[in-house]
């Protein structure tokens, strides 16, 4: 991963590449994209590390949820140049899909 990139996203197949974002609203948008309307739990982790850097880094997990509350899945692991959830939970309030965009996604 390029030392300049401030926002990522660690997918949850390890061998998929990081996406980098130019800004937290694009990171947001895909992961609004990821979750198709469904329900979301985030959590905060501070052991987030790219491969090559020997930095532990913090960051925000998220996870699928499915219609009980259990997680039903992982999108990914966001690195957010050091912020933690609240700063994305801000970026996905700002970046809420159509809602014929999210529908479409879920079919």
């Amino acid at each position: 991963m390029s030392p300049d990139v401030r926002f990522a996203l660690l997918r949850a197949n390890p061998q998929a590449k990081p996406l980098a974002f130019p800004d937290i609203g694009a990171l947001a948008r895909h992961v609004q994209r990821e979750r198709a309307g469904r329900s979301i739990e985030m959590v905060d982790i501070e052991d987030l590390r790219f491969d090559g850097d020997a930095n532990m880094r913090e960051g925000v997990s998220v996870y699928l949820l499915d219609l009980g509350g259990d997680r039903d899945g992982l999108i990914g692991h966001c690195w957010l140049d050091g912020q933690g959830q609240d700063a994305l939970r801000h970026a996905l309030a700002r970046n809420q899909l159509p809602a014929h965009d999210a529908a479409g996604r879920a079919a």
